[in-house]
């Protein structure tokens, strides 16, 4: 707004000022126009008319810019300031003249030149379509800043999430209530949070983590803005997502929970055979926790054959998504078990929309069985990032952890292929089907899946899919 009112302000200036002086030396004269009042209350009415006549074009840009917003414009407004001007040009010098055609009008302006006459009129003209496009302008002004002044109200006083603005050098500039309890200290925010807004604004890309603030466990995410500020915006976790309606689906679980069921007992048994007298727990230890692992993989396998059947069977739901959500989604699946894990999962995506065409249970579970590889099989401490990417054509996600990696043998198909299992240094290895699965959900999408690891070092999964071109 300031940089109209100034604008406005030069270009009269310019119009009453800068004019005038160089039409003056070009036609050598002191004066280009002469304004003769017919006596001192001809002068008070021409001051009046020229007033309420910018007053009248404020008042018509005002509403004029109440209709620009969807708001209705006030006739009666408009027809009062023209029912003034009517008074103050047409009525008042009437009277004053009267029958006396031969009497002076209140007023005589004339010019040394018709340019200088043109001058006078159309700067009088253009200075009152100034002061329409600054009425215009002010009421715009006023109602984004009461529109504003609401929204902040509604999101200082009312929203649950904790909301807040730094800029680009970690200063704090606005927060609402929420936000003061949770992470605001005096006038800045908690370290944890300001490296988390350090990371979105270096990568310019959305950034999440899982943390606890005012003795809460919340998701604290940081979104980039254009000029290099920070949004921040808390959110409790999420919780387990509710069950789906679906006939399949529900046939589906009904399954899974009956195979389950045994191999829960199973599972019981062997711990009960761990807790034995200690004369029986020499003999029985080692055997109880065979049945419990093999029970364990077994569930998995399960699950992942029940899965894999589907994929086999039941044609893809496609619908427009935006895969920011798909991974939001794993990424709260898996962050409370990263953090019991004494873990750190963390995902970064752009702060604009990624648009795909996909059946997002599967999309959501490769994705998931990528995150949980990289989670099994990394240390105490370790980081595990899921990164979402945009190139031309295509949607990236990378699944990075800094944990124990793949030997070379498998790389860089065979770790995909069913039934292959890679056995860590700990013995563990999962059901040889996830990966399989995984490379089934990317190339029904008419996307790939690749990997690259390490050993000691770290394994990066890259499924790189078609995206949704957006309009």
């Amino acid at each position: 707004m300031r940089r109209i009112i100034l604008l406005i302000a030069a270009t009269v200036l310019a119009l009453w000022v800068a004019s005038p002086l160089a039409m003056e030396r070009v036609l050598v004269t002191p004066s280009l126009v002469t304004v003769q009042a017919e006596s001192a209350a001809a002068v008070f009415w021409f001051a009046a008319a020229l007033a309420a006549t910018g007053a009248s074009a404020l008042a018509v840009g005002w509403e004029f810019g109440r209709a620009s917003i969807g708001q209705s414009a006030r006739p009666r407004t408009i027809l009062t300031m023209l029912g003034l001007l009517f008074f103050m040009w047409v009525l008042i010098p009437g009277f004053h003249q009267g029958d006396d055609l031969y009497k002076p009008p209140l007023v005589t302006i004339a010019g040394v030149h018709d340019v200088a006459l043109l001058w006078f009129v159309s700067s009088i003209l253009l200075t009152f379509l100034l002061f329409h496009v600054l009425g215009w302008r002010i009421y715009r002004h006023l109602s984004t800043r009461q529109r504003e002044q609401r929204l902040q109200a509604i999101v200082r006083e009312q929203i649950e999430e904790g909301v807040a603005l730094i800029d680009r050098r970690m200063r704090l500039q606005w927060y609402n209530d929420v936000a003061e309890r949770q992470f605001v200290k005096g006038d800045s925010v908690e370290a944890a949070v300001a490296q988390l807004a350090r990371r979105a604004r270096d990568m310019g890309k959305v950034a999440a983590q899982s943390m606890t603030v005012d003795e809460t466990r919340v998701v604290v995410q940081a979104t980039p803005m254009p000029n290099g500020d920070v949004g921040l915006i808390t959110r409790a976790q999420a919780s387990e997502n509710g069950a789906n309606n679906d006939f399949y689906e529900r046939f589906m679980r009904r399954i899974v929970h009956d195979m389950r069921n045994p191999l829960a007992a199973i599972i019981a048994h062997a711990s009960n055979l761990q807790t034995a007298p200690d004369f029986e727990r020499a003999n029985a230890t080692r055997t109880a926790q065979t049945i419990e692992t093999e029970a364990q993989r077994l569930t998995r396998l399960v699950d992942s054959i029940l899965f894999d059947a589907r994929l086999s069977h039941m044609p893809l739901v496609l619908q427009r998504l935006d895969m920011r959500d798909v991974l939001e989604e794993v990424y709260y699946q898996h962050d409370e078990r990263a953090e019991r894990e004494g873990k750190s999962l963390e995902f970064e995506t752009p702060p604009h929309s990624m648009p795909i065409n996909g059946d997002r249970d599967l999309l959501v579970r490769a994705i998931g069985n990528l995150v949980d590889n990289a989670l099994k099989y990394s240390a105490r401490g370790a980081i595990v990032r899921i990164d979402g990417e945009m190139s031309p054509g295509h949607i990236v996600v990378k699944v990075i952890d800094n944990g124990e990696g793949i030997p070379p043998e498998f790389l860089p198909d065979r770790i995909f292929e069913a039934l292959v299992r890679v056995r860590h240094r700990d013995g563990a290895s999962g059901s040889g089907l996830g990966l399989n699965i995984v490379r089934k959900i990317a190339e029904m999408h008419g996307g790939t899946i690749m990997a690259e690891s390490r050993l000691g070092h770290g394994t990066t999964m890259t499924l790189v899919m078609p995206r949704e071109d957006e309009g």
